[in-house]
């Protein structure tokens, strides 16, 4: 079945199992388990070029991007972020999550991250009605029923069906698919309903520039397809320069638009019971912080720190300050909630000195990714009445505020005069090694060469 030149009883390239799914089969190996084990779409993963002992995947496009979400990891087929996900949740997570997709033997190997697993377009076509069915696989079948030329019933087909991952794992999956198609590698898919898919593309052995398996597998409210292109033998002429988002997708649009043609437009829609996938929380930069000197009832200080958080419950706040002085860097707080900000948008910083001279900055955190966004403006605040931020607590009245000034500059006073009573004593110490054989009587000292020719001798 299949092939340029069809012969009768021939190869039956749609149950063959001689083709490498390539990056298809991430949502099997992969991204289904890890929903499955509680990751969200959202999450990050990481998006690094690294070695997993002599295996060393690499991404299509040779560039890296450090922190990625899962969905953006899926939308743009990277493989970089697959094989490290694999590696978090386990191979065997992998390995049993094909298993139940219906792959047999499974290499227990990193490399069925990227497709390195025989199978069929049909299997694959299987696999992924789960993830249009709520999670559910149904054994396929050709024939549904038999009937004899009396019209009698005489046969038909026990359906049997799998669930195989959660309804909530199953929704995830095709929102994330969904992204492939509208913006991703599997845009050439698209046609007037709504189309699902996931694009992959297998390179020609070594030796052999090209592309050898070029897949593209996807569904509709209607039916789920599989198209895979490519030769049975990789010889000199027999690779491709194609890829799955290019001409399979474009089979898939062509063939499946036939098959909707008296079919009505219907969405994809989220089973009962399940969670919708929120967007991810904005990272939106704080630009109004600001400081304030406040002097208590008690005649302590603090630096307090007010800006406008977000309304999204799940951007934290990690507010840190930078001692101008000493040069310190100091974390006051890391990764708090808007509930734990002093009255719903702020920070008290306590731990100051008089006189010191802070700088404080706040970076915004996605509380539910650990994703770190930019840092506010910062603000310098040096601690002291005459601040122009200087403020007191009404408690502390004129007479009080009076008394403790006076006092800060007795003190600021003291604390000069100590400083210069060790340069006084140190000049005096001076002018009396000037005068000769310790004599105080005002003489004149010896003459320049002289003193010069006694310290030679000293000093042969």
């Amino acid at each position: 079945m299949g092939g340029r030149d069809y012969v009768r009883k021939g190869t039956n390239r749609a149950t063959s199992d001689a083709r490498q799914p390539g990056s298809t089969f991430k949502p099997i190996a992969v991204y289904a388990p890890a929903l499955e084990s509680g990751w969200n779409p959202f999450d990050l993963v990481k998006d690094e070029k690294q070695s997993y002992g002599s295996y060393s995947p690499r991404n299509y496009d040779g560039k890296y991007r450090g922190d990625v979400t899962m969905m953006e990891a899926v939308q743009f087929s990277y493989n970089a972020p697959a094989v490290w996900l694999l590696n978090q949740i386990g191979i065997d997570k992998g390995v049993q999550y094909s298993k139940l997709f219906g792959f047999e033997n499974p290499k227990r190997e990193l490399g069925i991250a990227l497709g390195d697993i025989g199978a069929s377009p049909l299997k694959m076509a299987n696999a992924y009605s789960a993830f249009a069915n709520q999670g559910i696989q149904m054994e396929p079948y050709l024939i549904e029923k038999m009937i004899d030329r009396h019209g009698e019933h005489i046969g038909k087909k026990q359906i049997n069906y799998e669930q195989v991952i959660t309804p909530q794992s199953a929704w995830y999956m095709t929102k994330m698919l969904e992204k492939v198609v509208k913006e991703g590698t599997g845009k050439r898919a698209q046609f007037n309903h709504p189309v699902v898919g996931k694009t992959g593309t297998t390179q020609a052995p070594k030796g052999h520039k090209g592309v050898r398996d070029a897949w593209f597998v996807g569904y509709t409210p209607h039916y789920t397809a599989a198209v895979w292109m490519g030769f049975d033998q990789v010889k000199e002429g027999h690779v491709m320069d194609t890829s799955g988002g290019n001409h399979p997708a474009k089979v898939f649009k062509y063939v499946m638009e036939k098959a909707h043609e008296d079919k009505p437009v219907l969405s994809f829609e989220k089973p009962s019971g399940v969670e919708e996938l929120q967007p991810p929380a904005k990272l939106d930069s704080i630009q109004d912080l600001s400081a304030f000197v406040t002097l208590y009832r008690d005649l302590s200080v603090s630096v307090d720190l007010e800006f406008t958080p977000s309304s999204d419950e799940r951007v934290g706040y990690t507010i840190s300050r930078t001692d101008l002085v000493s040069g310190e860097q100091k974390v006051l707080a890391d990764k708090v909630t808007r509930d734990q900000l002093v009255n719903g948008r702020g920070w008290v910083d306590k731990d100051v000195q008089l006189m010191g001279q802070y700088q404080y900055q706040v970076t915004v955190v996605n509380l539910q990714t650990g994703q770190v966004g930019s840092s506010s403006n910062s603000v310098t605040v040096l601690v002291s009445p005459d601040s122009p931020h200087f403020r007191r607590e009404d408690q502390v009245d004129n007479e009080e505020y009076n008394d403790w000034l006076n006092d800060l500059i007795d003190q600021f006073n003291r604390e000069l005069d100590q400083e210069e009573v060790p340069e006084e004593e140190e000049q005096g110490s001076e002018e009396e090694s000037t005068e000769p054989n310790g004599s105080q009587t005002g003489e004149e000292s010896p003459p320049a060469e002289e003193t010069s020719g006694s310290n030679e001798e000293d000093n042969p």
